[in-house]
Formats: C-alpha cells, structure tokens, sequence
C-alpha cells in the first residue's frame, strides 16, 4: 500500500482531516493559518522559508 508523503515522512490522511475539521474545516484553518500548529502536532518539518536569492535561484 502506498502512502503519501510530506518531507519524506508518511501522512496519516485521516488524521490530518480529523485535525483539520475539529479546528472548523480547510477555510478556518487557511484563513487563521493554522497550519504550523498542525504541522507540529503530526511531527512534520516545517516548510523552509526562501530568501529572494534563493527564490531566484529557484525560478
């Protein structure tokens, strides 16, 4: 069985949900940007923030 992956780590998708609804659905969580609070609990790493320089890099 394949699971999906956030920075290499397995996701547990119903987890996810759960935490995403009990905090009021998708809308709530994106529009208080929830979103590091979540990434915490279900132990993930937190997304690297680019530089200019490096976005240039990137483009």
């Amino acid at each position: 069985m394949w699971l999906p992956k956030i920075t290499g780590r397995d996701v547990d998708l119903h987890r996810l949900f759960s935490m995403v609804e009990t905090r009021g659905g998708w809308l709530k969580v994106n529009s208080r940007k929830d979103w590091d609070e979540i990434i915490e609990e279900m132990a993930l790493q937190k997304r690297k923030r680019l530089t200019t320089t490096e976005q240039k890099r990137h483009n």
